[in-house]
């Protein structure tokens, strides 16, 4: 019978992640973070059922013993089986010599009658699949081996070695047959000097081994969880899909303008108009969803501004006074959050950084000058910005937009009138046409009153900032004030030196008073346990950025810590990498009484965004952002159309000429071989030089990425870069050089793709890059330009690969080129020719954002669309000022030109279009070819 119960899922997924072992690589016992290591004399015993339990050496037991205990979160006890011995390849970044186990198992140091034993877990034998990856021939995905058993006998020994030898000429397997007789520590310490091949030996060891940063707490906080008398309603709802009661909603406890209205989840239900910033619908909506649902979800494509919108989501609960964690699988995505933050506020340290030991040291620098008194002078004089003077602002802003819609609405009516008094000249025609230009001309311009209303959106934006940034400082100094030992407790907590310390002072903090001095964190999932602790819902809201690189055991605790989450990712981006082989996984099942054929507990191939897609009940709780601001329209169009139904609008899609086109295909002669394409690197390579050159000669400094779907091109790569760029050229240009999983989340103005295959490749090669997730993310990193270096004629790619039809849409739209349908109305045609009279390039129905503009004009650099209202026809209806405000985004100046005031005020208004394009009024135009 399934057991579906959230306590046993946890400790399912808590064992799949121990036997993933993702982050505990052994690569040499010798290093530092394995400590006190000892190989075993003579024959194994323990590993082959022989002596149940191995007795200890008291001094060297009572030491194991006692780091056992104090260190449960950062240390793990080992005992290690049959060594690799040799060197890695040159090409592998750091130190090359390897003294690693094959296999591992889970160690204990226990006490009887004043003696130390250690006892292993003999169920769960640990293949080290990291080391593996590098040994084994390429392309061998092999499952766990079936003979490693609880007990291992000299035949299992022979079938491992069989096993190994089958995939991989670089293992020399032969001292594996001395087992169970164990090489001893001296001709272990000489074979790690051998290169050119490894030597898998009969040996076990014993040694104590630092998590990695990226584990570190999340099997100890796992363990907590399964036992924990209480599971908020967020891990509930995650896990299972069921819903809990919800609570009776609170009173806001903020002073910012509100709308008053609260949802039964217990958060303050959301303000969008509140933060500084101009929203789309979609993101509009995503805040509304983090206070409504206890999950909810982001779906972010590649340059949709994700990162914005987490950093609005995580203000904008600010305001509502409540506190927000956000985290994710690694440090480049939340920074860029918190620099996204802190760019809208002006403000720096507002946001509380936890992670690694650098970011730790950096938090209790800030909290030791916090506490010193460096940072709490008392405030300056200026003028504050309060809820008041906010409201009022708002409430102006509210005006002049009803106005501007009004104005719009009559310009449509005022412009019928014109136009029929030219049609029939009847005396009522005359009359209602010429009240439509007296009440036209008494006020201002369209435009003023849209530019009124930018202004005054910047000036309420900046007022906006300037009030959280008070507001911050406002709480901090009242907790320095009044509950400054808070704050000296939780420095004390975060300086413990072990875990069990650490927890002891983390019980003492009160966290709702600690939260209100610093309630916007950013974090990793895996150094959470550095300076918080495991308290249920201790954050109103818990945002999970890059969710499809986060797999779902790693991803609990910080739900936990959580009363409503918001997951967001892109499911057709780069997913995490498990090293759980689906053996091991079923078996796991069948312990946790899990088993069944659906794939429902899937560890291995289901992130945490899959989960939350399952298991949320509401459609309308997924947000899917539709506007791209990074790439030029041709560089997102493949993945667009191939990935994403056509629906992203694009924002950067400007007039240009077909000698603009930003994609190119470079032809190379290369062939590969071991993973890397010699001749296409010094192609990539030559041609990065000459683009440094060029760059150099106009003076640009355009970020640069070289990108390539297979690691040992990109360790190539890295290794001629030195050869071909200077120091210097690397560091202003921001070279980089990656697979696609180390660009996720980045970008650069121009990418060089080394796609590596060649016209001999196997299918394997290309089943690889036929990955949507691995090909989207490799061909979306740009923002101007990309050129794709191929050692393969296009028609002989594989044709139902991605990469043909990637390769063949460049060819087909090459020579791009705008509609040049002539098709246009009078108003429109008029307004385009005394335009292009005047030396302004213009376009009818220019695509841009998902809609049409009626007229886009470009003078030298600058551009400005036009929204021609009031005549009969296409262009007679306007603009809402929500899609005014989504060309803004764009950075695009939106004008709105009236028919009535057309035909009156010619001149006027041609002049102003002139002046806001730059060009120059020396003879203007305005008299020649009228409509009539």
């Amino acid at each position: 019978m399934l057991d579906r119960s959230c306590r046993n899922l946890i400790r399912y997924y808590r064992a799949c992640y121990q036997a993933d072992n993702r982050d505990l690589t052994l690569f040499n016992v010798y290093h530092r973070d394995c400590e006190y290591t000892r190989f075993m004399q003579g024959r194994e015993t323990l590993i082959s059922n022989d002596i149940p339990r191995l007795p200890l050496a008291k001094s060297y037991g009572e030491t194991l013993y006692q780091a056992q205990n104090t260190y449960q979160r950062e240390k793990t006890l080992l005992y290690c089986s049959f060594f690799l011995l040799g060197k890695l390849p040159s090409s592998y970044p750091g130190k090359r010599k390897v003294c690693a186990p094959l296999l591992y198992y889970h160690a204990q140091v226990s006490i009887d009658n004043n003696e130390y034993y250690l006892s292993i877990d003999k169920s769960k034998p640990i293949v080290n699949w990291p080391l593996l990856r590098w040994a084994l021939a390429e392309g061998k995905q092999p499952n766990e081996p079936e003979f490693i058993t609880q007990g291992i006998t000299e035949l299992d020994v022979a079938k491992l070695s069989h096993w190994l030898s089958s995939m991989s000429d670089k293992i020399n397997c032969l001292e594996l047959y001395h087992y169970p007789n164990l090489t001893s520590e001296d001709d272990i310490e000489a074979k790690q000097h051998q290169e050119g091949e490894f030597n898998l030996v009969s040996a076990s060891a014993i040694t104590l081994v630092k998590y990695s940063l990226a584990s570190r707490g999340i099997l100890h906080d796992l363990k907590a969880m399964a036992v924990s008398s209480y599971l908020p309603q967020s891990v509930n709802m995650l896990l299972t899909g069921a819903q809990q009661a919800t609570s009776y909603p609170r009173q806001s406890s903020t002073s910012a303008p509100s709308t008053g209205r609260e949802y039964l989840s217990g958060l303050t239900a959301a303000d969008p108009d509140n933060i500084p910033a101009l929203l789309s619908h979609a993101q509009r909506q995503a805040l509304i969803n983090a206070a409504r649902f206890p999950v909810s979800q982001i779906v972010g494509p590649p340059g949709t501004g994700k990162s914005y919108t987490i950093a609005c989501l995580a203000l904008e609960r600010y305001l509502q006074g409540e506190s927000v964690l956000v985290v994710g699988q690694n440090n480049e995505s939340v920074n860029i959050v918190g620099d996204k933050i802190e760019a809208m506020l002006g403000q720096q340290d507002f946001v509380v950084r936890v992670g690694d030991a650098s970011y730790h040291k950096k938090l209790k620098r800030y909290l030791k000058d916090l506490l010193s008194g460096y940072l709490t002078q008392q405030e300056n004089r200026a003028k504050q910005h309060g809820s008041e003077s906010l409201l009022k602002q708002k409430q102006k802003m509210q005006r002049l937009e009803k106005q501007f819609a009004k104005r719009c609405q009559k310009a449509i009516r005022y412009g019928m009138h014109t136009w029929k008094a030219q049609q029939h000249d009847s005396l009522w025609n005359r009359f209602n046409a010429w009240r439509a230009k007296r009440a036209t001309l008494k006020q201002d311009i369209l435009f003023d009153v849209f530019a009124e209303i930018t202004k005054q959106q910047r000036i309420r934006h900046l007022a906006l900032g300037h009030y959280i940034s008070q507001s911050r400082r406002r709480r901090l100094h009242h907790v320095l004030n009044h509950h400054r030992a808070q704050l000296n407790r939780f420095r004390e907590a975060i300086n413990a030196t072990n875990s069990s310390e650490q927890a002891s002072r983390f019980d003492t903090i009160d966290y709702p008073i600690l939260l209100k001095a610093m309630p916007v964190w950013l974090g990793t999932l895996g150094d959470l346990h550095r300076s918080l602790p495991l308290k249920a819902e201790l954050f109103d809201l818990v945002i999970i950025d890059e969710a499809s690189q986060c797999d779902i055991a790693s991803t609990l605790p910080a739900v936990f810590r959580a009363k409503h989450v918001v997951i967001v990712g892109d499911d057709k981006q780069l997913r995490f990498i498990s090293f759980l082989s689906k053996d091991k996984q079923g078996k796991l099942q069948s312990r946790y009484d899990l088993s069944n054929q659906t794939g429902e507990f899937d560890y291995r191939n289901v992130s945490v965004l899959d989960l939350a897609n399952r298991h949320i009940k509401q459609q309308q709780a997924i947000v899917v952002l539709d506007e791209h601001f990074r790439s030029k329209s041709a560089l997102i169009d493949f993945s667009n159309r191939k990935f994403y139904h056509q629906q992203l609008k694009v924002m950067r899609h400007k007039p240009g000429n077909n000698t603009d086109y930003p994609l190119s295909i470079v032809p190379c002669q290369g062939q590969y071989k071991n993973g890397k394409n010699q001749q296409e690197a010094l192609d990539v390579m030559a041609f990065l030089q000459t683009k440094l050159h060029q760059q150099s000669a106009m003076g640009l400094h355009s970020s640069i990425g070289i990108l390539s779907p297979f690691r040992e091109q990109t360790m190539l790569l890295q290794k001629l870069l030195p050869r071909y760029a200077t120091p210097d050229q690397i560091n202003h240009h921001r070279i980089k050089i990656e697979t696609p999983y180390g660009f996720q989340g980045e970008e650069r103005d121009i990418i060089l793709l080394s796609m590596c295959v060649d016209e001999q490749s196997s299918g394997h090669q290309f089943r690889y890059i036929n990955r949507p997730d691995v090909f989207n993310v490799a061909v979306t990193r740009a923002r101007d330009e990309q050129y794709v270096f191929l050692s393969s004629r296009p028609h002989r790619l594989p044709s139902q690969s991605l990469l043909f039809e990637y390769i063949h849409s460049i060819e087909r739209n090459h020579q791009y080129a705008l509609d040049e349908n002539n098709d246009f109305d009078a108003f429109q045609a008029e307004v385009s020719r005394l335009l292009t009279l005047n030396g302004i390039n213009t376009w009818k129905n220019y695509p841009i954002a998902g809609a049409e503009l009626d007229l886009m004009c470009e003078y030298g650099d600058k551009t400005l669309a036009i929204d021609l209202i009031g005549y009969p026809g296409e262009s007679q209806d306007y603009y809402h000022l929500s899609r005014y405000q989504i060309f803004q985004r764009a950075g695009l100046t939106l004008y709105p030109l009236t028919y009535t005031r057309w035909v009156n005020q010619k001149h006027r208004v041609l002049k102003q279009i002139i002046q806001l394009l730059g060009a120059s009024e020396t003879g203007l135009t305005s008299q020649e070819n009228s409509i009539y």
